[in-house]
């Protein structure tokens, strides 16, 4: 089995678990020193900002996000090419909006489903404990909140870091980006416009060594916190 099948396997497998299931599995996780959580908009970079954090930190970060859960969960059901919705393809893209409508309709009835799924996938993918755990792709307040609810996860032990990523839509147009009536006046580019309290905010306008100078106190605060 190749690895887009092994992680398509996963995912389904995981995905048949109840909630409850879900949270007792999460309960037993041991508990990383710091949990980043990024958000940002579409074509803002979360992905390169997400590769310069593996980077600094290599082996030291478990990294999931939301939307891999949703995918695959998605993929299953319509017969889709799961490995290709993970990719920035037309391909994901010409299913993007059907998607969002599937899965907000789950949120609707359980806010922390995938959520859930996400990061029991991504601890049964590596077989070490890290003490950086990264969400790439928070979306909600809900998502927010999921991380101070000791009902859900204990992380009375672990320091949280809230980073918002964002470009001008100038930049944005020049990476791809073009306004899509139904995604982008959505909650999942919009729920968290509102949010003021980011611990950084990033603009990510110009080069990489001009991102990686606005990232340079993130990661001492991070290499302070798990030596």
């Amino acid at each position: 089995m190749d690895p887009p099948q092994q992680k398509q396997s996963s995912l389904i497998t995981s995905s048949c678990a109840t909630d409850e299931q879900l949270v007792a599995k999460i309960s037993q996780l041991s508990k990383p020193k710091v949990q980043i959580v990024l958000s940002g908009k579409r074509k803002c970079g979360k992905d390169f900002l997400e590769s310069l954090i593996l980077e600094r930190f290599p082996r030291q970060v478990l990294s999931y996000r939301i939307s891999a859960p949703i995918k695959g969960a998605y993929a299953q059901q319509h017969g889709l090419d799961f490995a290709e919705l993970l990719t920035a393809s037309e391909y994901k893209e010409q299913y993007r909006q059907e998607m969002v409508s599937w899965s907000e309709a789950v949120r609707a009835a359980n806010p922390h489903h995938f959520l859930r799924l996400a990061i029991i996938q991504a601890a049964t993918q590596t077989l070490e404990n890290r003490p950086i755990w990264l969400l790439n792709d928070a979306r909600r307040p809900t998502d927010l909140a999921y991380f101070a609810d000791a009902s859900e996860i204990d992380m009375t032990a672990t320091a949280l870091i809230k980073l918002r990523i964002t470009s001008s839509e100038l930049v944005r147009v020049s990476r791809g980006w073009h306004f899509t009536a139904g995604i982008d006046d959505q909650q999942t580019e919009c729920g968290l416009d509102g949010e003021r309290h980011w611990d950084y905010i990033i603009q990510n306008d110009g080069t990489k060594e001009d991102l990686l100078s606005q990232l340079e106190p993130f990661f001492e605060q991070i290499k302070s916190l798990i030596n």
